[in-house]
């Protein structure tokens, strides 16, 4: 087998580690045991997440194609269905909510999964420095506060700043929110490096956490105190 082919192959078990990994019963996340795991069969760590993260573009690039095809289908049809059975009048101008500051964050559910390929792409490139971004809010320590601050600050006020509270299992933790650009958010794990299949929550957190994200609140607002360690109190 050639080099090409090699890679070729390679890429092809990538990309339906990320099929699998988007379907409705997901994978177990055992990858020390995956055949699709292609970190088992290259040595290179820098080849094997470039090869992983291109997979991933391209298979949220397609997701929004057939999406995209779908979602012109329905146009379509609503327009005709609007244009013979609604008069003119009634027609009123449609509104998308999204987060605000200390509302709850929605509940969790499968078509927050999908986002535009522009979308995953900003999320790569932030995910590159916010992983690792060092004690940014001074506090001797390097945590999800650190990297939620510098997800947001990387990607822009677009982004939400949101933290979870557990008691079973005990756990504080900052996240972060962006909108997918199809009208919901994608929630991502600030502390992950990686493509935006990677650092999704629904592949980053245990399910008991995951099932709890009803409890987490927006905080965005009070992304200067969290930065100069006076909103420390709620914590």
């Amino acid at each position: 087998m050639t080099d090409v082919q090699r890679s070729q192959e390679y890429y092809r078990l990538a990309y339906k580690c990320h099929e699998i990994s988007n379907t409705k019963n997901g994978c177990n996340h055992q990858c020390a045991a995956c055949t699709l795991n292609i970190h088992l069969y290259i040595d290179d760590v820098r080849e094997a997440t470039l090869i992983k993260t291109s997979a991933g573009i391209d298979y949220q690039r397609s997701q929004a194609m057939q999406q995209g095809d779908t979602l012109n289908r329905w146009i379509v049809f609503s327009c005709i269905v609007l244009f013979i059975f609604v008069p003119i009048g009634l027609i009123t101008r449609c509104t998308i909510r999204y987060l605000s500051p200390g509302d709850p964050v929605p509940r969790y559910e499968s078509q927050f999964y999908t986002a535009t390929p522009e979308v995953a792409e900003r999320v790569r490139r932030a995910a590159l420095i916010a992983w690792k971004p060092g004690d940014i809010n001074k506090d001797g320590k390097e945590d999800c506060v650190d990297s939620a601050l510098m997800f947001y600050k990387i990607y822009g006020p677009e982004a939400k700043i949101l933290w979870i509270k557990t008691e079973r299992p005990k756990w504080n933790h900052l996240f972060i929110g962006v909108p997918n650009g199809y009208g919901n958010f994608v929630f991502i794990e600030a502390t992950l490096q990686g493509d935006l299949n990677y650092v999704l929550l629904q592949n980053a957190w245990p399910r008991e956490n995951i099932d709890q994200i009803d409890k987490a609140r927006d905080v965005t607002m009070h992304y200067k105190e969290i930065l100069n360690r006076t909103y420390l109190w709620r914590w």
